[in-house]
């Protein structure tokens, strides 16, 4: 019921109610809409956030630092390998 709010999870039918399990955990761009979505509107919109870049072109899943516009890829190195670990 929308008087109750929104809620992620599941449900489970316990005699005559049904009982709300919460999701537990952190949500990262969660998008709500008020109508529903087809298969291929979400598919649409995943692969248009795939391809969305900051203002120097690296994809916003790559990205250094997504809040930062202008920050380029997240770049790794490793100058020192553990207990002589061999990097290849």
């Amino acid at each position: 019921m929308r008087s109750q709010g929104l809620s992620i999870g599941n449900g489970a039918l316990a005699g005559s109610q049904t009982l709300v399990l919460p999701a537990k955990g952190a949500f990262d761009e969660l998008r709500t809409y008020n109508y529903p979505l087809s298969g291929s509107n979400i598919l649409l919109n995943y692969n248009s956030d795939l391809n969305t870049t900051n203002n120097v072109g690296v994809p916003f899943y790559q990205s250094a630092a997504p809040d930062n516009p202008n920050s380029g890829p997240l770049g790794i190195s490793i100058d020192n390998p553990f207990n002589g670990a061999t990097i290849y």
